[in-house]
């Protein structure tokens, strides 16, 4: 009981330390509305209508372009890995108030980009302005004249073609980088309390699992400032400014994952995920390879196709934790909630990610954002797999040491009931044993006073049987008390064969007893518990034997140990009790149906058999036809 208090109050103090996590999941989940809801702020865009034209060969000019068949499309275009020129045609409705407008790409890593449009002051001239870098895509600004116009981008991308295109006036475009800001600060808390619940969770696992995810941390929050909202005040250096670089920044977020995800799967002791992870890891490097060597198209599409096998299979991962967390019953159900609702925003992150991926729904402005909910997804699904990991791990423990306690009680319990067992069988011998003893003696003294012809000495003889009778079974009882209770060490040292056979002599009946085969020998045995084997199987043969008939014990070298050993083979005729069951013989307190009608107490063979088995012999017993054998073999010296 007082290591169940223990256990319990271990837990108590655990939960205790939990609290400070749970509360840091609800700053996590206040941040990451925040960001959800900066991200789908709409700012007011004067865009009446989008269109795109695919130019496959790249050699069409605007004047060839404005005469082209433009297919309306959506706020967020989407056409995966291609080498086409795609042409976007806005028709926007200019306000007289605000003739400055803002021009918005995300993500700002198009290769080449130029903005065809109508010049304010002389509406028969076109402005070209190419817009290649990442700053000038982020937001440029031009003069339009009120009305109805249209502006033509012309786009090519090295990667995917996933591209929001907002035309804002000058307060929309203040209102929007409001925002911006808003949803970066989100992110940082984000990130923030991540690494609280990082340093709480795996206190107590290797410093290298813990590094491994403060490392993918780190990339994953390098991967959101190059790919997504670069504030070009924070860092206006030409090399955070690279297209590659933000690129690259991809495979090296899905590398820094399945490194991770290794180290994490070895933790959990899972192989065939662990081998998983190793040959995503070489997938990843390969990528990195490949795309170091000028291959960035093919690289950044396969790892396209990876990250969203990986994806798809971490949902999977996050359900299988997340159900196992909600039939936790060790938490409260507040916390239970808590945490659904925050696996719940994830899931229908992914899920509408990936219908948006594959065409089934339209894309929207918040498919721009799902890789930053991704990045931030992948190590909360893995800390939650390692948390639901030592919880289980932790239940684990602490049933086995319940039921090892509970083990203990009940070993103790039952040493204590055989010793009480033990000591009352003694005492009730002792108590039989003297008035049977004195009533042997009365017989005997009865019986040399009676000559051999009277009648009476046939009621004398019957009464010394029965005597002996009880006597062999308050003995077998006594023996299988000891034996119960261990209280019979093996001793073993050089016995003569002549002197162990001797000891039948002492039984009723002896003269039907006959002896064949090697008499003379040394065997390396316990005296006393081989004279229990061959006094009880004799014993047993004597009595379920015809009467009158001879009880065989022959003994024969054996070579079947790896010292040279003796067989003793006790045989029998079959008597009225029939064959015996060899599934049942050697089973305590049985005894055959035709064979109740005698004195016993089915002790005989279950002691022959236990005392050859701590001996090191096997006692087997073999039929033939009207014979019954039982045979061991014994060590010789």
């Amino acid at each position: 009981m007082q290591k169940l208090a223990q256990a319990f109050k271990h837990l108590q103090i655990q939960s205790h330390m939990m609290r400070p996590m749970f509360n840091g999941l609800k700053i996590y989940f206040l941040a990451f509305s925040l960001s959800v809801a900066a991200s789908c702020a709409m700012s007011k865009d004067i865009v009446v209508q989008r269109a795109i034209y695919e130019d496959i060969r790249g050699e069409m000019q605007l004047e060839q372009i404005k005469q082209a068949d433009f297919v309306p499309t959506h706020e967020v275009i989407l056409k995966g890995f291609s080498r086409s020129t795609f042409w976007i045609r806005l028709e926007v409705d200019v306000p007289n108030s605000q003739r400055t407008l803002s021009i918005q790409l995300r993500p700002n890593v198009l290769d080449e980009a130029s903005i065809f449009y109508k010049d304010a002051e002389q509406q028969h001239l076109d402005v070209m302005l190419e817009i290649n870098s990442r700053h000038q895509q982020k937001e440029t600004l031009i003069r339009l004249a009120p009305g109805k116009q249209y502006i033509y981008l012309r786009l090519n991308s090295q990667g995917a073609i996933l591209l929001g295109i907002k035309v804002l006036g000058l307060d929309a475009a203040a209102e929007k980088a409001f925002h911006d800001v808003l949803k970066f600060g989100s992110v940082l808390a984000i990130y923030g309390v991540l690494f609280v619940i990082l340093l709480l969770v795996l206190t107590e696992h290797p410093s290298q699992l813990v590094l491994l995810f403060l490392v993918h941390l780190f990339v994953c929050f390098s991967f959101y400032i190059l790919f997504f909202d670069l504030n070009y005040d924070l860092i206006s250096q030409e090399w955070a400014q690279n297209k590659s670089l933000a690129r690259l920044s991809t495979i090296v977020t899905f590398l820094s994952f399945t490194v991770l995800l290794q180290a994490v799967f070895g933790q959990v002791k899972k192989p065939h995920f662990q081998r998983m992870a190793r040959f995503a890891a070489a997938i990843a490097i390969c990528l990195v390879m490949l795309f170091l060597s000028g291959e960035q198209f093919l690289a950044l599409k396969i790892s396209s196709i990876f990250a969203t096998l990986t994806t798809m299979a971490l949902i999977g991962m996050l359900t299988w934790v997340l159900v196992q967390f909600l039939q936790n019953d060790e938490f409260k159900l507040k916390i239970r909630i808590l945490f659904g609702l925050i696996a719940f925003s994830f899931f229908g992150i992914v899920i509408m990610a990936m219908l948006q991926i594959l065409g089934i729904l339209t894309p929207t402005p918040f498919l721009l954002e799902s890789p930053n909910f991704r990045a931030i997804f992948m190590p909360l699904t893995l800390i939650g797999l390692i948390w639901q990991h030592e919880l289980n791990h932790k239940k684990r423990v602490e049933k086995t040491n319940t039921e090892k306690m509970i083990q203990e009680i009940q070993e103790k319990e039952l040493q204590l009931r055989l010793g009480t067992q033990s000591q009352f069988t003694a005492m009730l011998m002792h108590e039989l044993k003297t008035p049977l003893y004195i009533i042997q003696i009365a017989a005997s003294s009865l019986g040399r006073n009676v000559a051999d012809n009277h009648p009476d000495i046939k009621r004398l003889n019957n009464i010394d049987r029965a005597l002996d009778d009880i006597n062999f079974i308050l003995d077998r009882c006594v023996q299988a008390d000891q034996l119960d209770q261990n209280d019979l060490p093996i001793q073993k040292t050089n016995v003569s064969l002549k002197s162990l056979l001797a000891e039948v002599n002492h039984l009723n009946e002896k003269n039907r007893i006959a002896y064949s085969g090697i008499s003379d020998a040394q065997i390396f045995s316990d005296y006393q518990y081989a004279r229990i084997v061959i006094i009880n199987l004799v014993t047993n043969a004597l009595k379920y034997s015809p009467p009158e008939s001879s009880v065989l014990i022959h003994v024969e070298d054996s070579g079947l140990m790896s010292r040279n050993s003796l067989k003793f083979r006790i045989s029998n005729q079959v008597g009225s009790a029939g064959q015996p069951d060899p599934q049942k013989i050697y089973t305590k307190y049985y005894r055959e149906e035709a064979a109740k009608t005698g004195a016993g107490a089915g002790l005989g063979l279950w002691l022959a058999n236990s005392i050859a088995t701590k001996l090191g012999a096997k006692l087997e017993c073999i039929s033939e036809g009207e014979w019954v054998h039982f045979e061991f073999l014994l060590e010789q010296a």
